[in-house]
């Protein structure tokens, strides 16, 4: 029967359809997690970086006072 066959067509191309949308969805979520990963190394990094600069101004500020370091940070 031609109506029959015509809706069989038309269920297998909404089941390719569904399956496309499905793996476009799981594609997205890998992104989003790589995204959130990245984001959280970047995040890392830089709280890494603040703490260096707090010491490093913490140890300006004790030699300074101390009287020990020069005024060229790489003496």
């Amino acid at each position: 029967d031609q109506e029959l066959e015509l809706r069989k067509e038309q269920l297998r191309m909404q089941w390719k359809d569904m399956e496309d949308k499905h793996q476009r969805e799981q594609e997205l979520q890998k992104l989003n997690i790589k995204l959130k990963n990245a984001e959280e190394n970047a995040f890392m990094r830089e709280a890494k970086t603040l703490r260096l600069k707090i010491q490093l101004t913490e140890l300006m500020k004790s030699g300074a006072s101390s009287g020990s370091m020069s005024s060229d940070p790489t003496a």
